[in-house]
Formats: structure tokens, sequence, C-alpha cells
């Protein structure tokens, strides 16, 4: 599978799946330094399968908070990926956009809910 879990915040139920159009490699750089200081635990999947396998790994003790769904192009897979996951998905297409994810996230996870 992809990279294993950067453990930054509790554990939480459901990921949120973050899809990033792999023709932003400056935002993909920016989103994972980012991510990596952040209080978000995450871990990135290469494709559709690798993120449900993340979703379902039930031999890791937690689930991440976020998945990062890299896709050629997002537009294009968008509403794929929100039928296949019972979870939020949000969408990076856009150089520029990732202050609005980091927002969104802040949003969707806030820092003093603790989840199980």
């Amino acid at each position: 599978m992809g990279n294993r879990i950067t453990d930054n915040s509790k554990e939480r139920s459901l990921p949120i799946v973050l899809m990033i159009d792999k023709g932003l490699a400056a935002d993909r750089h920016a989103l994972a330094e980012w991510l990596s200081n952040s209080r978000f635990s995450s871990c990135d999947a290469l494709d559709i399968f690798e993120a449900i396998g993340e979703m379902a790994d039930f031999t890791v003790r937690k689930c991440p908070d976020v998945i990062v769904l890299d896709c050629d192009p997002c537009r294009e897979n968008i509403d794929l990926v929100q039928s296949v996951f019972e979870s939020e998905v949000i969408r990076l297409s856009k150089k520029g956009d990732l202050s609005a994810v980091v927002e969104r996230l802040d949003t969707l996870i806030p820092a003093t809910v603790t989840t199980h």
C-alpha cells in the first residue's frame, strides 16, 4: 500500500479522501509538507483501490484522518470517488487551492473533537 500513516492526531472513524490532480507537483509537495506538520494523521494512495484498502485495513489500530489520492484529472474522477466512499471527499485541482483545503479540513475535523 502507499505510505504508512503519519500519525499527528487522535483516532477518527472515517477518513476524509483528499483528491489531488497529479499535475500539481508544487501543490502536492506543499500539501505533503503541511500534512506532516499538521495535527492530522494521513497516508497516500496511488489509486482508488489503495484508498479503499487504507479505509478497510483492520490490521492497523487507527485509520488516518486524511487519505491523499492522486488522480488524473480530479474533475473526471470526482463522481466515481464520491460514489465509492461514504466519507467526505475534497478535491484539490487548481493551483493555489491549498488554503481552501486546509480551511475545509479544520472545519470537518475540529481540533477540540476527540473521536473513537
